[in-house]
């Protein structure tokens, strides 16, 4: 239908970028993303965990909430989190995500289902 779901597992935007969000012409994904409405992404690590991280293939929260807004899509579902975060930190992080501006955000479970 009129509806769209852009789903990027192991997705690192922010590679090779000296500071993101960039222009959308330089930004990895930004094609498949804009203006979905609903927008399924890596959200691994911390900001302090993704720097020593860079390259792995994985997003920090921030940069998956950056790359999500960029791209206007309409929710986020952020996933794909680090087996050693504890679930209240999982929380923790996406009630922070939610007082933004911007995107509808939901943190990916198991057995999660949505209605696009």
């Amino acid at each position: 239908g009129a509806r769209s779901v852009a789903y990027l597992p192991d997705h690192e935007p922010a590679l090779g970028a000296p500071r993101f969000p960039i222009g959308p012409d330089w930004t990895s994904g930004y094609a498949l993303a804009e203006g979905a409405d609903l927008l399924i992404h890596d959200a691994q690590y911390t900001p302090d965990e993704y720097a020593a991280r860079v390259g792995w293939g994985h997003s920090s929260v921030e940069h998956t909430w950056a790359f999500a807004a960029q791209a206007q899509a309409q929710a986020l579902v952020t996933f794909h989190h680090d087996p050693g975060h504890a679930d209240e930190q999982l929380d923790a992080i996406v009630v922070g995500l939610e007082a933004r501006d911007g995107p509808r955000v939901l943190g990916g479970t198991e057995g999660l289902e949505l209605t696009v």
